[in-house]
């Protein structure tokens, strides 16, 4: 995907992973595992990464809530050398589905 600086790519290929995550959950509870890791070239990006996860989904969740359906249960991460050990510890222990 070529497309300038600010135009949504990050956002667009997060949206493919998270509807087909949003499906399965709707099927059967998702498993305790990394299905979807995206790696990015540049540590100042890891806030709008952050955020380009979050944001799609809490939205689904409010929609799926205004529907009357349960929650899709998507646990989202964002790790950076910098992230503490407490934090990969964590991880470990319950990995998110996207990272």
């Amino acid at each position: 995907m070529a497309a300038p600086t600010g135009s949504g790519k990050t956002l667009t290929a997060f949206l493919a992973a998270i509807d087909a995550l949003v499906a399965e959950s709707g099927a059967a509870a998702l498993p305790d595992a990394t299905q979807v890791l995206y790696v990015s070239p540049l540590k100042a990006l890891s806030n709008d990464i952050r955020l380009n996860l979050q944001a799609p989904l809490e939205g689904i969740d409010r929609q799926l809530a205004a529907m009357g359906l349960p929650a899709h249960g998507i646990r989202a991460a964002v790790r950076t050398g910098d992230s503490t050990t407490a934090e990969r510890n964590a991880m470990r222990k319950r990995a998110p589905h996207t990272s």
